[in-house]
């Protein structure tokens, strides 16, 4: 919970500035977030009770997370 109060805190520092650096670090702090928490669940599905579904969400959080990372001018949309 801390985490996601952290992240929307820090967005909200970017509000109006779409060109602001902060919306490359969310980014890139979000994808890397998914990642390494994905690695976690697969490596062992017994912390979560649907570990499909968990694994599921991950990848396709992943997926959506490849358009600001490869098109900086989406990145504003990260922290929306």
């Amino acid at each position: 919970a801390l985490f996601v109060f952290g992240f929307g805190a820090v967005a909200a520092l970017a509000l109006g500035r779409p060109q602001h650096m902060i919306h490359t670090v969310l980014t890139y702090c979000g994808f890397i977030y998914i990642l390494l928490d994905s690695i976690w669940i697969f490596s062992a599905p017994k912390i979560v009770k649907s570990p499909g579904m968990v694994g599921t969400h991950h990848v396709a959080s992943l997926l959506v997370l490849l358009d600001p990372l490869l098109t900086p001018s989406h990145r504003v949309y990260t922290s929306a």
